[in-house]
């Protein structure tokens, strides 16, 4: 199908019939699933949560302030989901099953969020962070949120988020200064940022 628009998105959250969400369903499906897929590691847990997490979606439809922002709240809900599975579960897929289910068509979140020249080594760096940091690090590359839209999103205040996000752009910098991805950092930015050393620049809503 051809891509949404925002105001598109906007109309047809608006609308809110059966049509519509399946629109909405196949046009953010492949992102969020992405999105969970890179937290989980199992490709049936991951089309299991992204159900629910549209289900929850299309049943609080009007509780959507901005209705063109559904696929940062879909992904919001998606990844939440991630997490507390993750945390009920106790354990992690480190299987084989993520490079299976994956067709060649497919872009993982991480090849799309770091111009895919070093993807494997970034996917590596990126699933050695703490859910919660992973989860803000997807938000604010990948679904380009605004930090006070994650927290709105997420049901926490501002300065979590900013501390979430500033301890991961620590970690995945010490790393990278231990050489784990050498001039990673260096490329020219594009316009979904950059990860840069903590506290070099403020990015959407970060400002204090």
């Amino acid at each position: 199908m051809a891509l949404l628009d925002r105001e598109q998105v906007e109309k047809l959250v608006n609308s809110g019939d059966e049509y519509s969400c399946r629109l909405l369903f196949e046009h953010f499906y492949g992102k969020t699933y992405a999105a969970v897929m890179a937290i989980t590691r199992n490709h049936q847990t991951s089309e299991d949560l992204v159900q629910e997490a549209f289900i929850r979606a299309f049943n609080g439809l009007k509780q959507l302030r901005e209705p063109s922002k559904f696929g940062a709240w879909v992904g919001t809900i998606a990844t939440n989901l991630a997490r507390d599975y993750l945390k009920k579960n106790k354990k992690i897929f480190w299987t084989s099953e993520i490079e299976k289910n994956y067709s060649s068509s497919e872009v993982s979140v991480e090849d799309q969020l770091m111009e895919k020249e070093e993807a494997r080594e970034v996917r590596s760096l990126l699933r050695s962070l703490p859910s919660e940091q992973y989860q803000v690090i997807i938000l604010y590359y990948y679904y380009e949120m605004r930090v006070e839209d994650m927290a709105s999103f997420m049901k926490v205040n501002v300065g979590t988020v900013k501390s979430r996000l500033h301890r991961a752009r620590r970690k995945l910098y010490n790393l990278l200064q231990q050489g784990e991805l050498n001039g990673a950092l260096n490329r020219p930015s594009s316009n979904k940022g950059s990860l840069n050393p903590p506290g070099s620049n403020k990015g959407r809503g970060e400002g204090t």
